[in-house]
């Protein structure tokens, strides 16, 4: 476990889409010593590759975009799931016989 402190809430949320961005993910492979207990240690995080804005507004116009991303994915992923539960409740319902279909 890793504690990151930030002086600025731009810098917290942008450290968090950083930290989990693909970025990140493809350098704690590499950084991770393989041993029969795998450890990934501090003085190798400090070493990552992180991309940092050149401005506080362009952190903040960064985090807003992927806040709204974020967003649109969660209401779709809802919306998917809701249809997924309906299609496996009518698919139950043809196969048991309670909903009958006429052929033409």
């Amino acid at each position: 476990m890793v504690l990151l402190t930030c002086s600025r809430r731009c810098d917290a949320d942008y450290a968090y889409w950083v930290y989990h961005s693909g970025l990140i993910v493809k350098q704690v492979p590499d950084a991770t010593n393989t041993t029969s207990q795998p450890a990934l240690g501090i003085q190798r995080i400090r070493k990552f590759l992180v991309p940092w804005p050149m401005s506080t507004e362009e952190g903040d116009h960064i985090v807003n975009r992927l806040e709204s991303v974020d967003r649109a994915i969660r209401t779709e992923s809802a919306g998917l799931a809701k249809a997924r539960i309906l299609k496996q409740g009518l698919m139950h319902d043809l196969l048991t016989g309670r909903v009958s279909v006429k052929v033409p």
